[in-house]
């Protein structure tokens, strides 16, 4: 399956989970970004519905794999944070987390991860 194979209305539809009084307010760290990130049918399981792995021969990539369009947040959340900007995903103007993913990865030229990390 493609990017071009799925219908973006169906990727939309995104939900929140609950967010626990307690998290509100407090340092903004890794399960605070995990209870307000959204979260869409797209996104690969636990997040969304979309199987990581659909068979033996496929394997789809997430922003973890360094993703072209993935820009990371600054400072620690940064290994794990960012926005997608891919035009062509479902997450675009997201927060994500990098695990996430999308069938819209592109492989980051070193050029580019280089910008990032400066």
């Amino acid at each position: 399956m493609s990017i071009d194979d799925i219908r973006f209305e169906d990727e939309f539809g995104g939900i929140r989970e609950h967010i626990a009084h307690e998290q509100i307010g407090r340092a903004v760290d890794h399960s605070h970004l995990l209870a307000v990130m959204i979260r869409l049918p797209g996104d690969y399981e636990p997040y969304g519905y979309r199987k990581r792995d659909p068979g033996p021969d496929t394997w789809y990539a997430d922003c973890s794999a360094g993703c072209r369009w993935y820009v990371p947040l600054e400072g620690e959340l940064k290994y794990d944070w960012g926005v997608c900007t891919n035009p062509r995903s479902h997450r675009c103007g997201l927060l994500t987390f990098e695990h996430q993913g999308c069938l819209a990865f592109e492989v980051a030229d070193r050029a580019d991860t280089s910008d990032q990390e400066a």
